[in-house]
């Protein structure tokens, strides 16, 4: 919004509906765009003298537009569900495509419960709203859903973020809303290491558990691998020269030693005929956090298994490079670790002096 003096002042700025002032009228002015491509201009009853009037303009103008944007719509082609669900195939990283699908099935939920259908209608407020919607407990039971973080919450307005930029390139609106929301995360829960015992009572209660649970905690627990990074094709493993190879974030390949609990698993896949060491569920990390809320241990997760690895690396005295050569590039979370090391964690080094 700008501020022009002159006989017609633009205060509202937009392809569609906008508002103003002029110096003979003290009513607020509107234009509109009629269908066939031509604006037109008319006075409206808001005062621009009276108390609460650029709220009310902003307001009018605002439903001015949906009407508009919705006039324009009416073969349905702009809104949300004719195009969302296809853009979101198009991305070809499966786990990428997983991810935006399952925050798409929230936002579109919070979305069909408001009555927004077109991209024209999204707001910052209506973005904030959202945040409030996504952590809400009793609004999660009601759905069927767990109560997400406020950073989960945010991280589907990434989300959202990508569905408005396409829709900006489609024409369907002018300017993407969730640029630069200046909503703050909450400081993240540190991760912490399964101490020795819970990872006896885990081994333990991982065998009444599925197969994939079994084989991805061992691999993780040995390999220092993420959650997704366990689905190892069966030819990324070199039997012969003990080796495995991840592929890491940002499509980064690492190639570590292959640990001896590791290859029984893989060698099973092989005779099986799996692509594959482990084939995880849609809902692998939600199964998880599941698993260790019954084993009375809420804090954990499976990303515990990677801090495990690097946390018992450090102690045996490892070097940062050599620890992050085994578990592949993770320098900030390597680092992190190294730095809360105690006297007493480090105190064997010195017997190479």
């Amino acid at each position: 919004m700008f501020v022009v003096d002159g006989f017609t002042t633009l205060y509202y700025v937009s392809p569609m509906a906008s508002y103003y002032k002029r110096k003979d009228s003290p009513y607020y002015w509107v234009g509109v765009m009629r269908p066939d491509g031509r604006r037109k201009y008319r006075a409206t009853k808001i005062r621009h003298d009276q108390p609460g009037a650029l709220r009310r303009i902003l307001e009018y103008v605002r439903g001015l537009e949906k009407e508009e944007q919705m006039a324009r719509n009416e073969d349905g082609r702009q809104l949300f569900k004719a195009w969302v669900p296809a853009f979101l195939e198009e991305f070809q990283r499966e786990g990428t495509r997983r991810r935006y699908q399952v925050a798409w099935r929230h936002l579109d939920l919070f979305f069909r419960l408001r009555d927004v259908q077109h991209p024209g209608e999204v707001d910052y407020n209506l973005l904030k709203d959202y945040v409030a919607f996504r952590t809400d407990a009793a609004m999660a039971k009601e759905y069927g859903w767990r109560a997400c973080t406020r950073n989960s919450a945010i991280l589907e307005l990434k989300v959202l973020g990508r569905i408005m930029t396409e829709a900006v390139r489609k024409g369907y609106i002018f300017a993407n809303p969730c640029y630069h929301m200046g909503l703050r995360k909450d400081p993240a829960r540190e991760k912490r290491e399964i101490t020795k015992e819970e990872e006896r009572r885990i081994v333990e209660a991982l065998k009444e558990a599925p197969e994939w649970m079994r084989d991805s905690f061992m691999i993780a627990m040995k390999q220092g691998c993420r959650l997704k990074e366990v689905q190892v094709p069966v030819e990324r493993v070199d039997l012969e020269h003990d080796t495995i190879r991840f592929l890491g974030k940002g499509g980064r390949m690492h190639e570590a030693p292959l640990h001896r609990d590791v290859r029984p698993i893989a060698e099973k896949a092989m005779r099986e005929g799996r692509s594959s060491l482990v084939k995880l569920p849609g809902n692998a990390s939600k199964q998880w956090c599941q698993f260790f809320d019954d084993l009375g241990m809420p804090d954990l997760s499976f990303h515990c298994t990677r801090v495990t690895v690097v946390t018992r690396l450090a102690r045996a005295g490892f070097s940062e490079g050599q620890c992050m050569q085994y578990v592949g590039h993770a320098s900030e979370l390597v680092h992190a670790i190294y730095r809360k090391l105690k006297a007493r964690d480090v105190a064997q080094l010195g017997d190479v002096l």
